[in-house]
């Protein structure tokens, strides 16, 4: 009650247009979790292989890694909100066509699309909340922002398996009447963008195009922070884009019952994401990213092993709650280290490093299962978890980044920890 509290408290000081932002993040991910649950379903039902599965997938990915540094550029040259409307348009436009199942090349195009407008928010989240929030509040409001979502997910994996069910038709059917209404709800956040205060960008001196121009020591930094998340991006596109069909496939499980396993562990995670910043206000952001992925590890294996559906269930919920919780923390250990004029840059490039990795994973993930089945996909991705957290480690367990977002720490006023 205490840690709702304080985070109710939190959103009251925020600004008018944090609130708009976390709104339309709750309606974004809304639509996004019926396509979270369903989209693989709908293709598995359709006859489509496992592999155009990981290709799909993979362009959603594609369109992400190639859209991020040019979102980058535009955030300090043009008004973000009309970037945030644009996004929402074309990512109506496009989960419309992957709701229609229609030619393979459609659909890829559309996944294409779908990822450029992602892009736009996972770009534009970071330096958008840096530089509406205070110091004192930014944990919170990265940790809302995650949450958020998360909260999402599990109202929308509910709808998601409950919908197809009012179908009386074929289960193609159902399950596309679910993927609209999911498309309706993300048009939705149209809205709280409209209403969103319009600005004019500062001149910023940094930009996403002079990155040859930045010194070895702040491009080894950037590497330092883009190589343990593309990493666990190669280890996350192999498997867990698959849990799904992992969950149809061994267990037998309809879309209801997928749907309560997706919302029951992404109501797990929203508690893990909501105790985050009290974790890493007590032992730092980068002790607490390390230790979540670190104890998440052997219910990643269990999960690979167990053909017990309670103990999926459970590896499953606790895996996934662990994994994610480190997320916003991670981010927001990452932009205390760079200043306020780099933090669109290197969103782009953590996303450009991150998507072009699950590109990779997912088109390895689609054609092991194939051939190994997902015992073999599952210990591949907690091995490559284990090697991005090692790295981690390596590269930040030091006495001046472990102290970054402890009670007792405080950034310096006009220069990055590094």
């Amino acid at each position: 009650m205490i840690l709702i509290r304080n985070y109710l408290q939190q959103i009251r000081l925020f600004r008018k247009d944090v609130r708009l932002f976390l709104l339309a993040n709750l309606l974004f991910g809304l639509g996004g979790a019926f396509f979270n649950v369903l989209l693989n379903l709908l293709f598995d039902s359709a006859g489509f292989s496992k592999s155009m599965m990981g290709d799909v997938q993979g362009a959603i990915a594609l369109g992400m890694a190639a859209s991020a540094v040019p979102v980058a550029a535009l955030y300090d040259r043009v008004d973000v909100r009309r970037l945030l409307i644009g996004s929402v348009l074309v990512a109506t436009l496009a989960l419309g066509a992957l709701a229609s199942l229609k030619t393979v090349a459609m659909l890829l195009s559309a996944a294409f699309l779908m990822g450029s407008a992602t892009a736009v928010h996972l770009v534009a989240a970071g330096p958008f909340i840096m530089r509406n929030t205070a110091q004192s509040e930014r944990v919170y409001a990265f940790g809302l922002s995650f949450a958020t979502e998360i909260l999402a997910g599990i109202i929308g994996a509910m709808l998601a398996g409950w919908i197809p069910k009012l179908s009386s038709g074929n289960p193609i059917e159902g399950i596309q009447l679910a993927l609209w209404v999911g498309v309706g709800f993300v048009s939705l956040a149209l809205l709280p963008y409209l209403a969103l205060t319009s600005t004019v960008p500062e001149r910023r001196l940094f930009s996403a195009w002079k990155i040859k121009a930045l010194s070895n020591d702040r491009l080894a930094l950037y590497l330092r922070m883009i190589l343990p998340d593309a990493l666990i991006g190669i280890g996350a596109g192999i498997t867990i884009p698959f849990l799904n069909v992992y969950l149809k496939t061994r267990f037998h499980l309809d879309t209801t019952g997928v749907g309560i396993v997706f919302a029951v562990t992404s109501a797990c995670t929203v508690a893990g994401v909501l105790l985050s910043p009290v974790l890493g206000e007590r032992f730092g952001l980068m002790r607490t990213v390390a230790a979540s992925q670190l104890i998440s590890i052997p219910f990643m294996i269990t999960l690979a092993l167990t053909f017990d559906v309670r103990i999926a269930f459970l590896a499953v919920m606790v895996r996934g709650a662990l994994m994610n919780m480190s997320h916003p923390l991670a981010r927001a250990f990452q932009l205390e280290l760079i200043t306020q004029s780099e933090q669109a840059t290197v969103n782009s490039l953590a996303s450009l490093g991150w998507n072009g990795a699950w590109i990779l994973g997912t088109t390895i993930g689609g054609r092991l299962i194939e051939r190994h089945g997902f015992t073999v996909s599952i210990l591949c991705t907690s091995a490559i978890y284990l090697l991005s957290t090692l790295l981690y480690l390596l590269f930040w367990a030091k006495p001046e980044y472990a102290r970054i977002g402890r009670k007792t720490w405080s950034p310096p006023e006009h220069q990055p920890v590094v």
